[in-house]
């Protein structure tokens, strides 16, 4: 299922980057401030700031750091795509990134013999470093930066606290700056330095108002991951120049989070996401600037909180699909102004697995109105609606209308909704259109999409084992006996009591739902017995025994 519902989103516009060196403007900025003590034949540092534009840049990929505090954290003069890991960076950080300062042991902070460069110059450096530290061409506007530092603009968002230590770590999207009315979109590959195997329990994303959605791939067992390169691929107005981009992720990666507005993802007992020590990741960007006066610089901060592997049995995946699969150019929304729906089905005509899902979301542009899921039976018709686009963010309270920004999230934390793959779900958005003209697929907000997101297990959740009053257990040597067991219509139970005690019986399926009260007493001491009749499915429950509120539990299996 992990591979069937991908598509190339290859088909759309967002940003256009002109014909520029980014790396030029931070050269200018080498000469005039730095390159007075990295000169001569004994640089600071013995790093060279003041030959060629293309000396300085091959001097920066591929100098030897004069620290060895830097040297032993791993840190690069410049590693593209990894801002806090550049020491260029951390040296000339005056705190705008509270998380690069430089440690005592890594020296002081650059230039020495002149003031502190301004927040702007720091930040040209840090967008320079983040796009992929290029020697040519133009990936972000240096205008916008001196704008948005030296006039105003709309403010960052607040940082996440980051988990506690061996709780978890936090990942870290530097700000993209959008001119007002400006939007764009793209992948940013990273390799988080993981010190081992994590199991991941859950993720929470603080995004900017204005994003349109951010989404966290990881790369299939490293696949290919090594020949992307660090840094930010924009999508860009060309549809065959957006060909390689989406086609790396969506061959060779899958998505794990997806966020349209903040929320935390705090996943099920007993489950997890599986992250290797060396795992490879795209965060993929969307972001819209609504203003049309202000430079708006937009962030994410990403808490991923983990635990030791092998603490989870069952691993939790993620997907999406969209309209029409693999032809999404197949989504066009008439201008009629009236409601139009369409329904997409997903499921597995021949399969015999069982999928367990435990959130669904839906996903659409300001064209969308309603969005609705169904269980599908297995001859196509629609069976019970399990997801009402109608209803608030997190799918309690109906409100009477569908919020595309903030479509509902449906959860189920204590017992996966359990959907035979030949049967699967069936999903219907209607959309309205009362503009000059059809829109159709696209990526940018003026275009249209109908996509539902999924997390979802190929296993069952775990028994939810019942809390016994006050934590106590009856003694490993109380005999309480089941027999036959396997058994086809009854069985029996027995156990002896040395003195007299208040007594239940229990009977619990799998899921920890109670199916029977067999007894409920003040009971005499001596031998008891019950014979237990059974017209429930086949299966396994647990019959629990709490004898003045100490318990046991016993498996019972019915076969027929």
């Amino acid at each position: 299922m992990r591979q069937i519902f991908t598509f190339l989103l290859v088909f759309c516009c967002l940003t256009e980057l002109q014909a520029a060196d980014n790396f030029t403007e931070v050269y200018e900025l080498f000469q005039a401030k730095c390159a007075s003590c990295h000169s001569g034949d004994a640089p600071e540092a013995n790093l060279d700031l003041s030959g060629s534009e293309s000396e300085v840049y091959q001097a920066l990929m591929n100098a030897e750091i004069q620290n060895n505090a830097a040297n032993d954290a791993g840190y690069a003069m410049v590693k593209p795509g990894h801002v806090r890991e550049s020491f260029l960076f951390r040296k000339i950080n005056n705190e705008l990134d509270p998380e690069a300062m430089i440690s005592n042991e890594e020296g002081t902070i650059m230039p020495v013999y002149q003031p502190p460069l301004e927040n702007y110059e720091i930040e040209l450096v840090r967008q320079w470093i983040a796009a992929g530290a290029h020697e040519t061409g133009e990936t972000f506007s240096y205008d916008l930066i001196k704008q948005y530092y030296q006039e105003g603009g709309i403010a960052n968002i607040a940082p996440l606290e980051k988990p506690a230590e061996g709780e978890g770590f936090q990942i870290y999207l530097e700000p993209i700056f959008l001119e007002p009315g400006g939007e764009t979109e793209f992948y940013n590959k990273i390799k988080l330095n993981i010190p081992e195997d994590q199991e991941v329990i859950g993720m929470e994303a603080n995004i900017d108002d204005f994003s349109h959605h951010f989404i966290l791939y990881k790369y299939e067992d490293n696949f290919n991951a090594e020949t992307i390169p660090q840094g930010r691929r924009y999508l860009s107005s060309t549809l065959f120049e957006n060909l390689g981009i989406v086609f790396d992720i969506f061959t060779n990666g899958f998505p794990v989070g997806i966020w349209q507005y903040n929320f935390k993802h705090e996943l099920p007992r007993g489950t997890a996401y599986f992250w290797d020590e060396d795992a490879t990741f795209d965060l993929n960007y969307h972001v819209k600037n609504y203003s049309q006066t202000q430079v708006m610089a937009a962030q994410v901060y990403l808490n991923v909180y983990t635990q030791p592997k092998g603490e989870a049995g069952i691993e939790m995946y993620a997907g999406l699909i969209p309209y029409g699969e693999n032809n999404p150019l197949s989504l066009s929304i008439p201008n009629t102004g009236e409601d139009i729906t369409y329904e997409m089905e997903m499921y597995g005509a021949n399969s015999t697995d069982t999928v367990y899902f435990w959130l669904l979301q839906s996903h659409t542009h300001q064209l969308g109105v309603d969005f609705d899921m169904y269980l599908r039976n297995e001859d196509g018709s629609l069976g019970e609606q399990i997801y009402e686009g109608m209803r608030d963010p997190e799918h309690e309270e109906y409100i009477g209308y569908y919020d595309y920004a903030h479509p509902p999230v449906l959860t189920y934390d204590d017992e996966l909704l359990a959907v035979p793959w030949n049967q699967g779900l069936t999903h219907i958005a209607t959309f309205n259109n009362s503009g000059d003209a059809p829109v159709n697929f696209g990526f940018t907000t003026n275009d249209e999409m109908f996509i539902t997101y999924y997390h979802y297990t190929l296993e069952k959740l775990p028994p939810q084992e019942e809390e016994p009053t006050n934590n106590n257990l009856l003694d490993s040597s109380f005999e309480f006996n089941i027999a036959p067991n396997p058994f086809v219509e009854s069985t029996q139970l027995s156990y002896t009591l040395e003195t007299a005690a208040n007594v239940e019986i229990k009977v619990y399926d799998v899921m920890g739902k109670l199916v029977k009260i067999i007894d409920q007493q003040q009971q005499a001491s001596g031998v008891h017995a019950y014979r237990l009749e059974s017209d429930w499915q086949a299966g396994v429950y647990f019959v629990q025994l709490t004898v003045d509120g100490k318990s046991t539990s016993r498996e019972i299996i019915k076969l027929k």
